[in-house]
């Protein structure tokens, strides 16, 4: 039998996904550190309303990579922590449009001194135009997935 040559620090999947999980653990640990109660998940969908003003779940869902029932369960648990407000859009009964909280504000500039030093500490060692490059080809690779296998 054939032995494979397969090397997971090799794989694209492999190192974005066990990057993926650090960076969240990291994040949800350093948010638990400093007593607020918010998961990596929910930061990334108040980070986009608060881009944005405003999105729809499915907008949520879409941006974030998640699918449309997770997008609800995680709003629901935003909601119930009155971090969000889901109202329906007056256009579209069927959409839903989600807006940040005023209590949700007080968490954004602790939460975005937070995010910005795990992310610097986690690209030590690594020079502006690797970093650069790095987030050029996993925009590509978010691009063709998204285009080829959507």
């Amino acid at each position: 039998m054939k032995k494979s040559n397969y090397c997971q620090e090799d794989s694209l999947g492999y190192m974005t996904i066990t990057a993926h999980r650090l960076l969240n653990s990291t994040l949800r640990r350093k948010f638990k550190e400093a007593e607020i109660d918010l998961k990596p998940e929910q930061w990334g969908v108040l980070v986009m309303l608060w881009e944005r003003g405003r999105a729809t779940q499915d907008e949520l869902a879409m941006a974030l990579c998640v699918d449309k029932s997770s997008m609800s369960r995680i709003l629901s648990v935003m909601g119930d922590c009155e971090l969000i407000v889901r109202t329906v859009d007056p256009e579209n009964e069927r959409k839903k449009n989600v807006y940040a909280t005023q209590r949700a504000a007080i968490l954004r500039e602790q939460g975005f001194m937070i995010a910005t030093d795990v992310l610097a500490r986690s690209l030590e060692g690594v020079s502006k135009e690797d970093a650069a490059t790095c987030l050029h080809v996993l925009a590509a690779v978010k691009h063709n997935l998204k285009n080829k296998f959507g």
